[in-house]
Order: C-alpha cells, then structure tokens, then sequence
C-alpha cells in the first residue's frame, strides 16, 4: 500500500513535469495496475519428437592441421622417452655381438634358442605388412544408401522419417500427440516404438527437451474452440542397436548427417532442428 508521504512526492514530481498533466495516458500509480487483455486465449496441441542419434563407430580422418601437430607431439614424445625393453634388449645384443667378435664370450652367455631383437621386429614388420586394415568406405557409401545405419560411419547421423500429418506427409523427426495423463518424455517413448518398431534400442537422455518448434495449421472453416497449430518438444535418444520397422504412418525414412537435413528438412523446420544438434 502506498503511504501518504509517497503519494505527495509523486504528486510533486507531477507539478514539476507539466507535460504529464498534459499527456492523455493514465497516470499509473503502482505496478499491479494494469489493462486485461480481452484476446481469447489460443489453443495448441503438444507433441513429443525423438531427435535418434547414431553416434560415430569410427573416429574421423585428420585435417592437414591435426596431423602435423600429432606428429609434432609423436617427435617430442621419442625424444623425451626413456628406452624401452626391446631397445635394451638390441643393445644387450649388440655388446654381445661385441664379445664374439674378440672370442671373449662365456657359453654360459648364449642361448641358441633365443632370438635377438633384430630378429624379433623383423617377424613384427612382416606381419604388419600382411594386416590389411579394413576400408573407412562401406558398401552403403558405395551405394549411397540412405536408409543404413553402416554409412558415413564417422559422423554423427540422425533418423528423419517422412510421415503422415493430416493431409501432408513431411520428412521430420517422428513425433506423436501427447496423451492425457502422460509426460512428454513418455509420449517421445512411445513416438519411437509405435512409429519405428520396438526392435530399435535406444536411450533417452534426460527428461528435459532438447528443442522446440511450433506451427499452424492451415486455417479451417470450423468452431472457434479447435487448435490453432501444434507446439513440438524434442528429445535426444541414442541408437544402441537394432533396426528400424517402419508403422502404416511411415512410409520412408533416412540416416542423414547434419549437412544433409538441409535437402529434405522445412526450412524453418531444419532451422529449430540445427539448434540443437551438436557435431564434436
């Protein structure tokens, strides 16, 4: 409640600014007053959407920049290291090749079943010479498959599923209703295993969302009480295993990296979706 000294000091700073008294806004004296909206209140959907990560199998290749410093820390490495056991061991066997030379070794001091150092990292170089390390490229990359977890498998890639909407079938993210009684992290739950099959294993992560987009629908001819568009709340699950089965809803999906959202993605979409992915 206002005091009556605070009122007369107001009142004085009033007379002070004529330019108040010849103002035709309300003069307001404390911040509870304030005009009531008379807009009616808009009704939106809720749905939850699974952003399904397949995290990289592979670590990426170096940029020209990354291996001249990894090369620089393998130069400082070798030069600060102690030697190791099969270094002292050549040595060992170089001071023995020494005593032969001037016939002043004991017998005592070979072993002829023992092989020497030299004879022990030849046999490791052939052997690396016959291990051949498999391709970075799989046959999905040959083939440009889309729909394979095995592709680009050093890169983060997500899952887009086009499906139906109303009378629209867009590529998104899957996502459901939220039903009564349910939160949106269940609802996000079941989105996957109702649209995507109950043989994919993921982990949610957190019960937070990860994101968030709005729409309208297109403007019907129809009651006043009906939704004005739907509000969707993304969350992040991570792809153990398994694959996908698609429900009468689906009717194709992707494994996309982040770049290629762009090609199939609604670009106000695309853009509340890039927000939230992160490439490491």
């Amino acid at each position: 409640m206002w005091c009556r000294a605070s009122v007369l000091s107001l009142l004085g700073r009033t007379f002070r600014r004529p330019d108040l008294l010849q103002s035709n806004k309300p003069l307001v004296v404390g911040s509870h007053w304030s005009h009531s909206s008379s807009q009616p209140t808009e009704k939106w959907q809720l749905m939850s959407a699974v952003c399904l990560e397949r995290f990289p199998v592979i670590t990426q290749e170096m940029n020209p920049l990354e291996k001249k410093f990894s090369q620089l820390l393998q130069t400082m490495e070798h030069e600060k290291s102690h030697l190791s056991d099969h270094e002292l061991r050549h040595l060992e066997d170089l001071k023995l090749a020494e005593k032969r030379k001037q016939d002043s070794v004991d017998d005592s001091e070979i072993d002829v079943n023992l092989l020497t150092a030299v004879e022990e990292q030849d046999a490791w170089e052939d052997e690396r010479e016959a291990f051949q390390p498999a391709s970075r490229l799989t046959e999905a990359d040959t083939k440009n498959d889309l729909r394979s977890i095995e592709r680009k498998l050093d890169r983060k890639l997500l899952l887009v599923v086009k499906q139906k909407l109303g009378n629209s079938t867009p590529w998104v993210m899957p996502m459901v209703l939220r039903m009564e009684g349910e939160s949106m992290r269940q609802a996000a739950e079941r989105a996957l295993t109702t649209l995507c099959g109950s043989e994919l294993n993921a982990v949610f992560m957190g019960n937070a969302p990860c994101g968030f987009y709005k729409y309208r629908f297109p403007k019907l001819k129809s009651a006043s009480d009906d939704f004005v568009g739907a509000k969707v709340f993304f969350f992040k699950a991570q792809l153990q295993e398994g694959l996908l089965a698609k429900s009468s809803d689906i009717s194709d999906f992707c494994w996309l990296t982040k770049e290629e959202l762009v090609d199939c993605l609604v670009p106000k979409y695309n853009a509340a979706v890039q927000d939230f992915i992160l490439e490491l």
